[in-house]
């Protein structure tokens, strides 16, 4: 009996031993992720730094883009409050949103531009640390620079895509919500100069 209760006892210690060793690989498979995507994004960013003019010029054209390594970027968004700068995409794409942040819809140009990004730290993992009056720049590829300010912070459901393109919003800025994933922590900005 006593043999039992020792073999059964190792088992179950073996098994607990398993099941944190798989949460510790999870951890580190997820930190990695992140900061290859930052990795990915710095080197994007460098591609992109010496494509811009010296000059810029204030035309309101449909945001030009470039292919770097296969994809199309459109610019550069820095955001100094939360230490980021990071390549655009110019078309959304989940899988591709693990190399930088991508435009969701509507354009600088036209007041109505929305950037989604995965919650990684490198990339909008603190964009709910925003505050109103924080300031946010978008940079195109003709070297226009768009200023912005945070103006509102919102929670939106996931699925409410609606919710999310409707209102006069000049920028929304978009990510999972790190505390409930049925949640996009929501960041609308309204257009202060252009350069």
């Amino acid at each position: 009996m006593k043999n039992r209760k020792q073999i059964y006892g190792n088992f179950l210690k073996i098994i607990g031993i398993l099941f944190i060793f798989l949460a510790l690989c999870i951890v580190i498979y997820n930190l990695m992720e992140d900061y290859l995507a930052g990795i990915k994004s710095e080197e994007i960013l460098d591609k992109i730094d010496e494509l811009l003019p010296t000059e810029n010029d204030n035309q309101k054209v449909e945001i030009p883009t470039a292919e770097i390594d296969n994809n199309n970027y459109m610019g550069i968004l820095t955001i100094e409050s939360i230490g980021i700068r990071l390549p655009v995409l110019a078309e959304w794409d989940f899988n591709k949103l693990k190399i930088a942040p991508a435009r969701y819809n509507g354009s600088a140009y036209l007041s109505n531009f929305i950037i989604a990004a995965h919650s990684y730290k490198s990339h909008f993992g603190n964009i709910g640390k925003l505050k109103n009056g924080d300031k946010v720049k978008f940079e195109d590829l003709n070297g226009n620079t768009f200023e912005y300010e945070v103006i509102q912070k919102e929670i939106i459901e996931k699925k409410d895509t609606k919710k999310m393109k409707e209102g006069n919003w000049d920028l929304t800025l978009f990510t999972c919500d790190t505390t409930n994933n049925k949640y996009r922590t929501t960041i609308r900005l309204r257009k202060i100069a252009i350069y």
